[in-house]
């Protein structure tokens, strides 16, 4: 398998320079046009990608496989969403925004990014039931599950650009140089931090507002919509903060989408600085997580997010750059943009086989960080493939003058997302949802089998040690501590179901409490009424009687 996947990357790699050399031949070759070169690339790209994926899917290894798919996934999700979110915002931009007034550009993009972020609060939770009809089978909560995960992927994937889009005009709107360009990344991220505070407080009013208590439907909602907003934040926060970079190495800030002139020569020493705050970045973070022990919550996960994101986009605007430069000086075009796209795909997944050696040598204390890398990688195939396929809409809505080209363009995406996203929701999610129980498992082995170990005071043996054998005396205890910790699983999950019947027991016994005593206050609430009409009706008695003894007074 390694050999094959081997000579796959090669044959990626041979693919850019097969595109290199041709360009530099195109005055030899006068019949070949760049259309119908570009097309060709990618044709080839494409089959060489498609053939890479299910070498890799079908890995031997465990983590290659996981890791794979997750790629997949990711890159698919990204293209549909970029897609789809510069569709709807070109036609924003068509419509709307054509001549205005910077300060009213500023007001509707930040609408456009909170339209989205509420829909996608909105959407999660009906999808989830909690403000709607919750799963009654266990059924239909697995496919509530892979609902929530595809749309809350997908949104999450189309707010965060929402997010680039409105700071990324802000940070073009700040006064010009790279110091007030980087104070829009602490303000980003400030203003998201606050606004996930309020959404995790609405969330647990909805959630607590029918029983009082969280049922397992609520708190799948609370994760997803929690681990969304926290990639929202690493994308938006993330390409600001490249922004910035890119603004100090070039001495000019891209425009919104990342763009630069295209007349722009860059030179090795930019390329290797801008590569460098990315590979600084994961270092420092490296370095922070052996350091500082300390966990800072939702803060902590959203800083991986924005380390990981801050490496693709350093990683794909340097390779950018280096192709624009050195091997495609003279196009700009989609054949470039499909030549980087080729490039990030082959470099992603050549680095997927160093992160499972990393993974393989700690496979604990990496997982999370090789989990956002991965998923990392993942944004950054697809964000290029987006860019390449935005490349040739651009091209054809040149030729196609039927409709604006902005209205062209949004149909075009939604039919291509309304084929690939189904396909992706049906065929892939599945797998991913799988992966993550397990990781969730393991997750949880892992930290009942640390506790139990902390109560009995004994941390010489590893957790978990399945594949190395702990030699005493002579003897060889292979797979021992995993034995010991399924059966100390068993009994936690036995403990748990006691609990748990516990829980509903008092809940019950709650609830039935409450209702007598909202009977007991109805009652009451009867007798004080008919205490009342007794009442009234013996003061009417009286008064008749005294009517009667007046009147038998006045005969006498």
């Amino acid at each position: 398998m390694a050999p094959t996947c081997m000579g796959l990357r090669h044959a990626l790699g041979c693919i850019v320079l097969m595109a290199a050399r041709a360009l530099a031949k195109e005055d030899e070759s006068p019949v070949i046009s760049a259309e119908n070169f570009g097309t060709s690339v990618m044709l080839l790209g494409s089959i060489a990608f498609m053939m890479s994926i299910f070498y890799l899917v079908n890995h031997s290894d465990a983590d290659m496989r996981n890791n794979s798919w997750k790629v997949v996934s990711a890159t698919i999700s990204i293209f549909s969403a970029v897609l789809l979110f510069q569709a709807v915002n070109g036609v924003v931009e068509f419509y709307i925004l054509e001549g205005a007034s910077e300060n009213f550009e500023l007001a509707v993009s930040f609408i456009h990014m909170m339209i989205w972020f509420t829909t996608l609060q909105v959407f999660l939770s009906w999808v989830s039931g909690a403000i709607g009809t919750p799963p009654s089978s266990e059924e239909a909560f697995e496919r509530m599950e892979l609902n929530l995960l595809c749309f809350a992927v997908l949104l999450g994937h189309i707010t965060g650009f929402a997010a680039i889009n409105a700071f990324g005009v802000l940070q073009q709107q700040v006064h010009r140089t790279p110091l007030h360009a980087l104070l829009i990344v602490p303000i980003a991220w400030v203003f998201f931090y606050c606004l996930c505070r309020l959404t995790r407080l609405l969330r647990d009013r909805v959630s607590l507002s029918d029983d009082g208590k969280f049922d397992a439907a609520e708190e799948k909602w609370e994760d997803m919509t929690a681990e969304t907003e926290d990639d929202v934040v690493g994308l938006a926060v993330s390409f600001v903060a490249i922004q910035a970079a890119r603004f100090k190495i070039c001495g000019e800030l891209p425009n919104v989408e990342g763009e630069e002139r295209e007349d722009m020569v860059h030179t090795k020493r930019q390329m290797i600085l801008l590569l460098g705050v990315g590979i600084l970045l994961t270092f420092l973070n490296a370095l922070r997580r052996h350091f500082i022990k300390r966990s800072f919550g939702r803060l902590q996960s959203q800083l991986r997010n924005i380390v990981a994101m801050c490496f693709a986009w350093t990683f794909y605007f340097s390779s950018n750059w280096w192709i624009e430069s050195d091997v495609m000086p003279s196009d700009h075009g989609m054949l470039k943009e499909v030549v980087v796209a080729i490039f990030v795909t082959a470099f992603s997944f050549t680095l997927i086989f160093l992160l499972d050696i990393i993974q393989d040598s700690e496979p604990h204390a990496t997982h999370k960080h090789v989990t956002r890398l991965v998923q990392a990688l993942g944004i950054l195939v697809g964000f290029g493939w987006e860019k390449a396929f935005d490349a040739a809409v651009a091209d054809m809505t040149e030729q196609v003058d039927v409709l604006p080209p902005p209205v062209t363009k949004m149909i075009l995406a939604v039919v291509l997302v309304a084929i690939v996203v189904p396909a992706w929701r049906f065929f892939i999610l599945p797998t991913i949802l799988e992966f993550m129980k397990i990781e969730e498992e393991e997750e949880e082995e892992e930290k009942e089998g640390a506790e139990k170990d902390a109560e009995s005071g004994s941390l010489a043996e590893p957790f978990l040690n399945t594949e190395k054998a702990a030699k005493r005396g002579g003897k060889e205890y292979v797979g021992l501590n995993t034995a010991v910790l399924k059966s100390q699983l068993q009994e936690a999950k036995a403990r748990h179901r006691v609990l748990e019947a516990e829980r509903d027991r008092h809940a019950e016994a709650g609830r039935a409490h409450r209702e007598e005593a909202q009977a007991h206050a109805q009652a009451k609430a009867i007798a004080e009424k008919e205490r009342d009409a007794h009442a009234e009706a013996r003061r009417q008695l009286e008064q008749e009687l005294n009517d009667i003894k007046k009147r038998l007074d006045a005969l006498k």
